[in-house]
């Protein structure tokens, strides 16, 4: 079950300002959909969905696919990002599945897939598109992992 304490810091760090908008209505066009599935992910996921809301802007949209969790996850996750694409799986189809269903979703240029226990910093993203943007024949780029 997910802590009030974990619930209402997620509310707190994550709403959108007017100056990011989240707005999908104006924005002209998504640079990146940042993909993460979700399944009991507890604070975790929560924290994850903090970090990634810091550090990325209105021209990206943060799509999570719930796979029918049981731990509270996806209700803290409907109360403390509203302005996010929540997609709840009636099953638990696996993490692939659920990285399909949200590419399906996604209207990005590029397609970002995240695990629910990741942190990024600041610049993560920009640094991974940036390689991309380089190098026009790679189909794909992987960040540099830290464990904790």
């Amino acid at each position: 079950m997910m802590s009030n304490a974990a619930v209402e810091a997620a509310k707190d760090a994550t709403q959108p300002t007017p100056a990011q908008g989240w707005s999908t209505a104006c924005q002209p066009s998504i640079q990146a959909s940042i993909i993460i599935v979700n399944f009991n992910g507890g604070d975790k996921v929560l924290r994850c969905l903090a970090s990634v809301i810091r550090s990325v802007d209105q021209n990206d949209e943060i799509i999570i696919i719930d796979n029918a969790s049981t731990d509270g996850s996806v209700e803290a996750i409907a109360a403390g990002f509203p302005h996010l694409i929540l997609i709840r799986s009636q099953a638990n189809s696996g993490f692939g599945a659920g990285n399909n269903l949200g590419a399906r979703r996604a209207r990005g240029e590029y397609l970002v897939f995240l695990n629910p226990d990741t942190l990024v910093e600041a610049g993560w993203l920009e640094a991974l598109l940036a390689s991309l943007e380089a190098n026009p024949r790679a189909g794909l780029a992987t960040a540099k992992v830290l464990l904790a």
